[in-house]
């Protein structure tokens, strides 16, 4: 196994959803690196985050022309007003 395939701290090995998050991001990481190079984790959680960011903004937008509440919005996304 080689030094990028695999980024694992030490002492956190024992929690599954910590090892399964660092997973992802490691297989993102490696997916983007063929158009980029040199990514970083931090690289990739601040692309996820700009990605999603925008799809909430486009859902509530869509939302809003729907007329629904905000409250519902909110409550359908698990996020509080």
């Amino acid at each position: 196994m080689t030094n990028t395939s695999c980024f694992r701290l030490r002492g956190f090995s024992d929690f599954g959803p910590f090892n399964s998050l660092q997973n992802f991001l490691e297989f993102q990481r490696q997916e983007w690196m063929s158009d980029e190079a040199d990514l970083t984790l931090g690289d990739v959680v601040r692309r996820i985050r700009e990605v999603f960011f925008g799809q909430i903004v486009v859902y509530v937008y869509e939302q809003a022309l729907e007329k629904k509440p905000l409250l519902d919005i909110l409550r359908h996304l698990k996020l509080s007003a």
